[in-house]
């Protein structure tokens, strides 16, 4: 039987996915099925070395930002709601293209936690390292940004925004519960 977070990762995959093709950004859309078919292979079939989908999902949202910083230099200057909307969108797919790299480390954390002593230390003392502790704590704080970016973009009705930052929200959620 497949644990609820393990649908929560690949339910989400599909929302991020199916966004990305409305949005028809080849880059996202790529982004987005590289990190589906990861969240199905890490919650179902376990075929690829999770290390090769921590590599996959960094460049996914290095890819990502790139589009972003491409597009940014595109777009002229609008008019007051139209100029507060693509600011909201923007700060929705910033957001969205963090959590790779977050998906990344939370991958090979995945992989600790159904393998202890590949670890090479004892958990406790794994948990109260400093360097584990920051990562950690910076996918809880994006998840509560991208919890607030959703709540923001549904009340300025862009449905992509939200179901995109909903969804990353939910991914990290059930990757933290899964990892650590």
């Amino acid at each position: 039987m497949i644990p609820i977070a393990s649908l929560a990762m690949v339910g989400a995959g599909a929302l991020c996915f199916g966004g990305a093709i409305i949005s028809r950004k080849r880059i996202a859309i790529a982004s987005a099925g590289i990190m589906l078919v990861a969240m199905l292979d890490l919650a179902i079939t376990g075929v690829v070395p999770a290390l090769a989908w921590a590599a996959a999902l960094m460049v996914a949202g290095l890819l990502l930002g790139l589009e972003l910083r491409l597009e940014a230099g595109l777009r002229a200057h609008k008019p007051g709601a139209v100029l507060e909307n693509l600011r909201q969108h923007r700060a929705a797919m910033t957001a969205s293209a963090l959590a790779y790299p977050v998906m990344a480390w939370l991958t090979l954390g995945h992989v600790q936690a159904a393998h202890p002593s590949s670890a090479g230390m004892h958990a406790s003392h794994e948990a109260a390292s400093l360097v584990n502790l920051l990562p950690l704590l910076f996918a809880w704080v994006l998840t509560a940004v991208l919890l607030v970016l959703c709540f923001g973009s549904v009340r300025r009705r862009l449905a992509h925004a939200a179901i995109e930052t909903g969804a990353m929200a939910v991914m990290i959620l059930a990757m933290l519960t899964m990892s650590h």
